[in-house]
Formats: C-alpha cells, sequence, structure tokens
C-alpha cells in the first residue's frame, strides 16, 4: 500500500509539470456562516488562469454571476499591465533569484508528499468507479507513533480520509480528508476546525495529464479577515487547453 501511495505521489511531480502548458477556468464560490450555522454572506468568482512569464496567473473575469462593472474591470487591465510590465523588464540576477525560490517551494512540496506514507496507516476498503474509471478506495489514518520531519508535516496527525487511485495507472482520482482536532495554520491566518471536511477531486485531460476538476472546503475560518463563523469554500475547474500562441482571456459572455 504504501508503494501505491509513494507510486501515485511521484505522478503528481508528473502531472504538475505538465500543467504549466494548460490554461483553464476557476469558478469559486465562497460561503460564510455566523455562529448559528446561518450564511452570513455568499460570494462567487470567476477567473481565467493561466500561466505568464512562467508565474500563474489569475484573471477575474466575473464576480456574483455578473460580468465585471466599469471599476473592476479597469482594475484587472491595471494589474496585468503591472504585471506584464514586472516581467518583460526582469532583470536575470532577478530571475534566477524567483526560479530558485521556486523551485525551493516544489522541493518542500515534495519532502511533504514524501512523508504521507509513513504519517498513515492503509487500508483497501474496496472497489468503486470514480467518472467510469476503476479505482481502489484506500483508508488512511495517522500512523501512532509518527515523527514529523519537517514542519507542514506535524498537520497529519490530525487529518484522517480517503484516496481513491486509478487501477489502470496508479494515479488518484479522488481524496476526501477529515480534521480530528482543531488545525492552525500561519500565526492562526487559517484555521481547520475539528470535523472540517476537505474534498479534491482530479479529471483526466487529452489522455496525458491529471488535473484538478474540483476543490472542496468547509469547516474552516479566516481569522485574519475576522471571519469568526466557519466557512465552505468550493471550487470548480474547466475549460482546460493547452496553451498556444493565440490563447487568450476570455470574456464574461463566452463563460456562459
Amino acid at each position: 500500500m504504501r508503494a501505491t501511495s509513494c507510486g501515485a505521489a511521484s505522478r503528481d511531480q508528473r502531472n504538475w509539470e505538465l500543467a504549466r502548458n494548460y490554461t483553464y477556468v476557476e469558478s469559486i464560490k465562497d460561503r460564510e456562516f455566523d455562529g448559528s450555522g446561518k450564511v452570513k454572506k455568499e460570494e462567487s468568482e470567476v477567473y481565467e488562469v493561466s500561466y505568464l512569464y512562467g508565474q500563474r496567473y489569475h484573471h477575474l473575469v466575473q464576480k456574483n454571476g455578473k460580468p465585471l462593472d466599469t471599476k473592476d474591470d479597469r482594475k484587472e487591465k491595471e494589474k496585468l499591465a503591472k504585471f506584464t510590465a514586472k516581467y518583460e523588464h526582469e532583470t536575470e540576477e532577478h530571475r534566477k533569484k524567483r526560479l530558485g525560490d521556486f523551485e525551493k517551494n516544489r522541493r518542500k512540496q515534495r519532502e511533504f508528499a514524501k512523508e504521507i506514507p509513513d504519517a498513515y496507516d492503509f487500508r483497501i476498503l474496496g472497489e468503486e468507479k470514480v467518472d467510469g474509471r476503476d479505482t481502489w478506495v484506500i483508508a488512511a489514518e495517522p500512523h501512532p507513533g509518527y515523527r514529523p520531519k519537517i514542519e507542514n508535516t506535524k498537520y497529519l496527525s490530525k487529518i484522517r480520509g480517503k484516496i481513491w487511485i486509478e487501477k489502470k495507472d496508479l494515479d488518484w482520482v479522488k481524496m476526501q480528508a477529515e480534521s480530528i482536532d482543531t488545525i492552525s495554520f500561519g500565526l492562526v491566518l487559517f484555521r481547520l476546525y475539528k470535523g472540517a471536511r476537505l474534498e479534491f477531486e482530479q479529471t483526466r485531460i487529452n489522455d496525458e495529464i491529471w488535473l484538478p476538476k474540483r476543490t472542496y472546503v468547509t469547516g474552516a475560518a479566516r481569522i485574519a479577515l475576522f471571519k469568526k463563523g466557519g466557512g465552505e469554500y468550493d471550487s470548480f475547474y474547466s475549460q482546460y487547453r493547452k496553451f498556444q500562441s493565440d490563447s487568450r482571456l476570455v470574456s464574461a459572455e463566452e463563460l456562459k
């Protein structure tokens, strides 16, 4: 089971490299609840996402189901102009530092992934079809006595989950996780309450790569923004296409 998990983790690295060739649309719904569990605030945004100058760039095209108004449209154009100017005139020294920092973060992510097989005990629960694909359903329970080797993996002992692994290529198709204790990140800028649920889904694109399909989080709070109730975050990813010289940012009308 650990070998299966390691194989899936190594494929994630290949998927990440290929993902830089794709643009996509991300649709986000964000709900905030008050202390009694009622919806206090609900917002939605739609972005077209692409890689520009080696950086992931989010271009806002819709807010709360409507095209951007004049003010927000101007802000987006100004943001893009600043972004383009920054990297068009980037010095070689700054570029090397930026790429070095980027690779450093990637190494941390890979180190985190390598720790997962040691942090959990895995057990096959059965088999299921997900989006027409045959998968193994695997339970992941925190391993008693696990000692984190890097800072971020200390949270793994507070999370249990299930993973759906495709039988053919051993790529993960879906993940579900539940916090079994309250978890605070980054000087309490973000918090997962006990019982919070996280779900992640992937989809196969062009028979060459697995890319995000959905991210769902409930039972979270962003303390720094004074969200004292729980929160619900739901993000869908669609319209994947290979980046080409004629790729462009879409309009709100094209998303309908």
